[in-house]
Parts: C-alpha cells; structure tokens; sequence
C-alpha cells in the first residue's frame, strides 16, 4: 500500500492550508470526497500534520515533487505564527489544541531537511514559546486549564526533542520537568497514562459514539518517554507496551478505532522492536491495508475519517495521521539501536 501525498496536494487550499471542512470545494473526481471536519478551527493542526507526512515522503522547501505543497504549506503556518512565536492560537477551545506543538514540530522538519536558514528565527521562535509555555508541574496543555495533559505534552515533547536534533537550543531541564510529570500520570502498577489524571486513560477530545476507553495517553506518553531516552527494559515502559499489545489495531475493536493511538503505538513498537513490533507491524498493516480507499474516485488513497477524532479532524486529518503511521520504519531512526 502506497500512500498518495498528489491527493493532498490537490486539496490544498490557496492560502496553503490544509483544511478540514472546505476541502471539498477542489474535488476534481466523482464522487467528491466527503468526510468533512466540524470547523475549521482545527485547520491549523491538520495543516502541519499534512506537512509532517509530506516531508517524511521525501520533499522538502528545495527538492521533491511536492516541494511547492511544502512552500506553500510552510507560508501558511508563519503567516498564523504570532509575535510570541506561537503557530496557531494557545487558547483553542479545548477539542483539538495542539498547533502550537503540531506547528513548531513541522516548521522544525521542514527546516531541517530544507536547511533554510530563513526559516531558522522563525522555527526558533516557535520553539521558544513551547519552552515558555510549559507549566509549572511540568506539562503542557493550551487554553485557561488548570494543570497539564498527556497529549499536549507529548507533542511538545516530541517537538522539543526534534528542536534539539535539529541544533535547535532547549535547555535539559525543560525535558527533565516533561519525563517527571509523565511519570507522576502513570500507574506504576498497571502503566497505563491518564490524561488529566493518573491512570484515567481518558482521551482529550469528546469520543465518537461507540467509542470507550482508549489506550492513545498510554501510547502517548511512551512515544514522548523513549524519545527522551527511556530503554525499552525499563519497567514502565515494558508495562506500558503489554497495554498496547493487548488492544492491537482492528477495525471493529470494541473501544472502537482511535488512529492516533494507532499512530502513537505504531512508533513505540517500532523503538522497542522484537516480538512487539512483529505483532504491532502485521495488525497495523493489515488495518490499513484493507481499509484505504481504492478506486478511481476523488477520494482514491485517503482515509475515512471514521475514528475518535475524525469527527473533529475530518478526512483531511484521517488521511495525514494514517500516512505518517506508513512512514514509521524510516521517519525515525532507531533510538536503540539493534532491535
């Protein structure tokens, strides 16, 4: 199965974003694509996730057949960086807040693979409100909320951490206090992440209906623990994982489907190899495989937006988040080498 970044550059709006509920209007097939997000103030988040895909399928601001998408999409998300260096806007409304991370981990990408040095200060900026935002205890989370959430702060973790491959400075500490708060959301017995709480294993955005308990902060937080360097040996992170593989992908699961845990376990099995990535890595494929849309339609390649969050996110969102659970196995270099 190939994924099609031609179907997301034919859907990108003049401005370069991506958007979740107007995308419709560039159909060129029939039927159109349909599968709509609820508002578009989610289009920021889906626009870097539309980036993070087609910068790990090999373009960039200077090479690749899409490198006029990534220009485009680029622009779009500096024209909505504010002076403070926040892409998007840090009071969202609470159901889908993560551009602030989601916009400083692509602008971090796209700088460093396109090595533009004009888009160093800005990159800088956004990285820097990251580390201005964070939370007394630790975390992250956008909006007037008391306290951290799981899922804010994996994404700026994971923007942080790439910041810092990338030559990016971001103090040690900044991380140290990320590790410690993840670890004060986690049942040590079970392993299992809460999301405003330890252990709740709730998810941050109203669920669709039919949808239970889900895994995705336990996934999260593991993600955003061995990108910090936690070994896979250690014991919460072992904990963690059987989690995962007793809710591997499915289709019809009785929690229903969540693509961004499926994006998060996809990683963390990948990092931790052995026998869990065999058993992730044939559940994964073999969802996806079967599921993506075939045929000749407009909407040939993507993805129904049919999970937790495609209600919020719609196709758009759908389709990005399952491309980059495609590119897993080469997005990411093994932390731990040998497994």
């Amino acid at each position: 199965m190939a994924a099609r970044p031609r179907w997301v550059s034919a859907h990108q709006a003049a401005d370069g974003s991506w958007r979740c509920c107007r995308f419709g209007e560039l159909c060129s097939g029939t039927p159109p694509c349909g599968g709509v997000g609820e508002s578009e103030i989610h289009t920021p988040t889906t626009t870097s996730l539309v980036l993070l895909a087609l910068l790990g399928s090999g373009n960039s601001l200077r090479a690749g057949p899409y490198r006029e998408s990534v220009k485009k999409g680029v622009k779009y998300l500096l024209t909505i960086q504010g002076r403070d260096g926040c892409v998007g806007a840090p009071d969202g409304d609470g159901r889908m807040p993560y551009e602030p991370a989601l916009g400083a981990l692509a602008l971090v990408e796209a700088q460093a693979l396109s090595r533009c040095e004009e888009l160093r200060a800005p990159t800088e900026r956004a990285v820097g409100f990251l580390v201005s935002a964070q939370r007394p205890d630790g975390g992250w989370r956008w909006g007037p909320h008391r306290g951290s959430d799981t899922l804010a702060t994996t994404w700026a973790v994971l923007a942080l951490k790439a910041a810092m491959i990338s030559e990016v400075s971001v103090r040690a500490e900044v991380l140290a206090r990320a590790r410690a708060w993840l670890d004060s959301m986690t049942d040590p017995e079970t392993g299992r992440v809460g999301y405003l709480a330890r252990g709740d294993g709730a998810r941050g955005l109203p669920i669709a209906a039919g949808s239970g308990p889900s895994e995705v902060t336990t996934a999260g937080a593991l993600m955003a623990r061995l990108f910090l360097g936690v070994p896979p040996e250690d014991p919460v992170v072992t904990r963690g994982v059987a989690r995962l593989l007793a809710a591997l992908p499915a289709w019809d699961p009785p929690s229903g489907r969540d693509f961004l845990y499926w994006y998060f376990g996809t990683n963390v099995c990948y990092q931790v190899g052995g026998d869990a990535w065999k058993a992730w890595c044939a559940a994964i494929r073999g969802t996806l495989v079967t599921h993506q849309i075939r045929g000749t339609g407009c909407a040939a390649g993507t993805f129904d937006p049919c999970d937790a969050w495609g209600a919020a996110g719609g196709r758009m969102y759908a389709t990005a988040i399952c491309y980059l659970q495609l590119q897993t196995h080469y997005r990411y270099g093994k932390i731990f080498p040998r497994r």
